[in-house]
């Protein structure tokens, strides 16, 4: 059976939405709700049409299924969305994390419209469609039943794709510096013990130089850095981290200077680290309590604080260290541009800088490019700074280690 939605525009310039069936019946609780929406609530045209449509896609699809809308449960929406996911049409994208937002906003429509339902006793017929719990479907939307409940979004819309990138909670971050890695290393080296130090200060730089996030860091495994023991020299080597954010497989090129030190630390203090704990773990960096992977909780919490111990701005920590490698990377990819008299524009360079990230739409990277555009313009300044960039990084790594040497004088003469 076929429905069909038509719009109605009044006199006043109102728009309403009709829904019928192929027999000329109309949806009831459909028209009803969506008038609501236009009379009581004043809900913008787009909104009434969004919901006008996911109503019809909705009804279709119960239709198929040999339900109604008042028998509907968690199950029903699920495969609702299955059957949205694997609908083909003319404008579709691609992308498939863009159909999955698509395929989420027509979900909260009808989160959205049963909540109404519940309260339509004509409609729902005394049943507990929708609720916190007990109910056909789960979902802390109608908080009448239980106002002390803890809503998130992941509870208000269950079923829909928490993985979609939706809502991205990327701020715009502190770009650190050298002075600010600097003293990070030396909080690291001055307030944990030797093993503690050099993990935390390979995990920063792989942030830093890389820009990989904590995850896929936390997800490297000692078989990453196999070729990094090769005679054959390289500039760098190229790693595949096992967790991605949506799944990505994508490779990332670790300099060598920092894929040897990382070589050292697994034969040096994980190596010792290993022998005390008998743990049989893979990953590269792990707890010095018991030898297991790091948990990211962990990491954040130990990033945050020394953060704040050295005095960096409030919500500074491991994810600041990829920033950082954005905004260098675009400084060297603007020079380089410069020196062989290549295209320099923003959006030219955002490519590149994507590809970088491991981006796969631009959009994900729009807290990263905040002052791309004015490096644009102080890219000849940076080309004259290199030099001293790369002279206060050798410098930095200089500093750490004589005061590891010195730290364990101290300790001899003890």
């Amino acid at each position: 059976m076929a429905f069909h939605l038509e719009s109605e525009c009044s006199a006043d310039g109102v728009v309403y939405w009709h829904l019928w069936d192929e027999d000329g019946c109309t949806v009831d609780a459909a028209f009803d709700h969506l008038l609501e929406l236009v009379d009581h609530k004043g809900s913008c045209p787009s909104t009434v049409e969004g919901r006008a449509f996911a109503l019809k896609k909705w009804y279709s699809f119960l239709q198929t299924e040999k339900t109604t809308d008042i028998d509907a449960t968690d199950d029903t929406l699920l495969k609702f969305r299955k059957h949205l996911m694997s609908r083909s049409a003319p404008n579709r994208s691609d992308d498939e994390q863009a159909h999955k937002r698509t395929v989420n906003g027509d979900l909260r429509c009808i989160y959205k419209f049963y909540v109404w339902l519940q309260t339509q006793e004509h409609y729902s017929k005394g049943k507990r469609i929708i609720g916190t719990h007990g109910c056909q479907i789960i979902s802390t939307l109608v908080q009448s039943q239980m106002p002390a409940v803890k809503r998130t979004r992941q509870s208000d819309y269950p079923k829909i794709f928490h993985d979609a990138g939706e809502r991205s909670r990327h701020r715009s971050s502190h770009v650190l510096d050298e002075r600010d890695r600097s003293a990070l290393h030396e909080h690291f080296h001055a307030h944990c013990s030797e093993e503690i130090a050099l993990r935390n200060c390979l995990i920063f730089d792989l942030s830093w130089e890389v820009g990989l996030r904590r995850a896929s860091i936390l997800s490297l495994t000692i078989g990453d850095f196999d070729s990094a023991r090769s005679t054959t020299p390289a500039d760098f080597i190229s790693v595949c981290p096992r967790r991605q954010k949506y799944g990505y497989s994508n490779r990332f090129p670790v300099p060598i200077h920092l894929a040897a030190r990382i070589v050292r630390y697994i034969d040096g203090e994980r190596a010792e680290l290993i022998a005390a704990t008998g743990s049989d773990a893979r990953e590269v960096f792990l707890s010095s309590a018991d030898g297991s992977p790091l948990s990211e909780k962990g990491v954040t919490v130990d990033f945050y604080r020394a953060a704040r111990s050295v005095g960096l701005p409030l919500r500074s920590g491991l994810h600041c260290g990829r920033h950082s490698f954005a905004d260098n990377f675009v400084r060297k990819e603007l020079a380089a541009r410069r020196e062989l008299g290549l295209d320099t524009s923003a959006d030219s360079v955002a490519l590149a800088l994507a590809e970088a990230l491991g981006h796969e739409s631009l959009n994900s990277q729009i807290s990263y490019l905040n002052n791309l555009r004015s490096l644009v313009r102080q890219s000849e300044v940076f080309r004259n700074a290199m030099h001293n960039a790369k002279l206060a990084n050798e410098n930095a790594e200089l500093r750490a280690a004589l005061y590891v040497s010195a730290r364990s004088s101290r300790l001899e003469l003890r």
